[in-house]
């Protein structure tokens, strides 16, 4: 007899995620960052400070690397990011923040500083770190079954 999850585990972990990039993005506008879009955060953290070439990022993304040059390209024009030639390859353009995109990446660490800092304080230390712990055996464990 197979044994039946009794929650949608997929759907709450998106749910989570959504929430979490929501009060994230509620917290950013705040701060005075209110031409980003949510589209915009999923692609800063794959920004490395020293740059990242526009292939990497969709990569890590999970995105089209069309769709990535595109939110680059708005990046760009509002001031967060800048393209340079790859020293390594002529041909390849990295990524990198402005130092208002800086500022917006240190602004956004520290909100989910705050976030993580309040749901340790809501659910417990216990329970925060055995939540971090199977959200980071996930990938290992859902991956071994394929």
């Amino acid at each position: 007899m197979t044994h039946t999850p009794c929650r949608p585990i997929g759907r709450l972990l998106m749910q989570a995620a959504r929430t979490y990039r929501e009060a994230a993005m509620a917290q950013l506008r705040a701060r005075g960052y209110g031409q980003l879009t949510m589209a915009h955060a999923g692609i800063l953290p794959h920004i490395e400070v020293s740059g990242t070439r526009l292939t990497a990022i969709a990569e890590r993304a999970a995105m089209t690397k069309q769709s990535v040059s595109q939110l680059v390209s708005e990046l760009e024009k509002a001031g967060y990011v800048q393209r340079r030639r790859d020293e390594n390859d002529g041909r390849a353009q990295q990524i990198i923040f402005t130092p208002l995109g800086m500022a917006c990446r240190e602004d956004l660490n520290t909100i989910k500083y705050e976030i993580e800092k309040a749901l340790m304080a809501s659910i417990g230390t216990q329970e925060t770190d055995m939540l971090c712990d199977v959200l980071a055996r996930m990938p290992a464990l859902l991956s071994a079954g394929r």
